[in-house]
């Protein structure tokens, strides 16, 4: 074989992840992020063959991302990007060599250490979603299918994508199931539906028997994900209750953590959220974790806010207060000392 093009690995590598049931969208966010690895190289290597390349390299490539600033922000890259970017690097030469094309990875033992701020998922306690979806008025305009659609998204921990995609026959309203098609990585599951959801879908969907129609529609057909995140945000800036690292997606953690919070085994969660492994899921625990520190410190007398209603003031009274009675104590066993001598002494003379 001649040299090892980047334009031929590159093919390779899209039909590595398609074979794999990666989804449109991530496949062009991989291809991106390997064009930009691909002009790297080319800058500083001069288009060498990829079996060339070397771990000193790639760790050089993770160097470059770490001191990269965008034009478009001005400012550093986010740990999350860039990892996705070394990760991205790394499932690459693991296709070259799952494909005989290269006879060592050499990103095999590359650990990846992208600095920079770790943005944090948030999510929501069960008081703050009950009243995000109890706030969604049903009788205003498209009210009834917001409720509904956000409601169906915390029952089953939906991604966007899936609420996006469902049509009205993937429902079982007398099983209370709900059936996900080709959801990440192809695959289909089944899930359940609560109550609360299946009512509003029921109210929802009265007039609406067509089987192949989208459940959730606008102005302009079926709704895409980005348009449900899109709604979502606006829901909150109307509630006052928007913040950049709650999404529509943070439902979907919500339920995780909330089931967790309540008891359930970590398997069933895992069949709920249709991980394919169940390490994926132990990050569910982690989150369960900081929202119990969360509670925690709203609720521990130590550590809410009547604590820090203590102020300067109150405290140096309670010294003061505190160096009194101290006082009193000395002063007292001085008094009980010398009444103590003048009683012996007393006794001693009637003797």
């Amino acid at each position: 074989m001649g040299r090892l093009t980047f334009n031929y690995a590159g093919n390779v590598f899209i039909s590595y992840l398609k074979s794999n049931g990666y989804k449109t969208k991530t496949i062009r966010s991989r291809k991106y992020i390997l064009s930009s690895f691909f002009d790297y190289l080319k800058d500083k290597n001069n288009d060498k063959d990829l079996r060339d390349i070397t771990l000193d390299e790639a760790a050089g490539y993770m160097n470059y991302l770490n001191n990269y600033i965008s034009p478009r922000t001005g400012g550093y890259l986010k740990r999350r990007s860039k990892v996705e970017k070394i990760g991205t690097i790394k499932l690459f030469f693991r296709c070259l060599y799952l494909n005989d094309l290269i006879l060592v990875n050499p990103l095999q033992d590359l650990e990846i250490l992208a600095t920079g701020e770790t943005v944090q998922r948030e999510i929501f306690s069960k008081k703050e979603l009950e009243e995000v979806l109890d706030n969604i008025d049903i009788n205003e305009k498209l009210g009834l299918r917001n409720r509904t659609m956000f409601e169906l998204m915390y029952s089953s921990a939906l991604r966007v994508s899936e609420i996006s995609g469902l049509n009205i026959g993937d429902i079982d309203f007398e099983e209370s199931m709900l059936l996900i098609r080709n959801s990440k990585f192809n695959k289909d599951r089944v899930v359940p539906i609560s109550d609360v959801a299946l009512n509003f879908l029921k109210l929802y969907l009265k007039d609406r028997k067509e089987k192949d129609h989208p459940v959730f529609i606008g102005q302009y057909g079926r709704l895409s994900g980005a348009s449900v995140g899109k709604i979502f945000r606006q829901i909150l800036k109307k509630q006052n209750k928007y913040k950049p690292n709650l999404t529509a997606h943070s439902i979907r953690h919500s339920t995780a953590t909330h089931l967790l919070e309540n008891g359930a085994d970590l398997r069933y969660v895992q069949e709920l959220l249709g991980h394919e492994s169940i390490e994926t899921t132990v990050v569910y625990t982690h989150m369960l974790y900081d929202n119990l520190k969360k509670v925690y410190k709203s609720h521990h007398p130590r550590e809410n806010e009547y604590y820090e209603e203590v102020s300067q003031d109150y405290l140096k009274r309670l010294h003061d207060f505190k160096e009194s009675i101290v006082k009193q104590k000395i002063l007292s066993k001085k008094q009980r000392y010398t009444k103590r001598k003048w009683f012996i002494k007393n006794k001693i003379k009637k003797l």
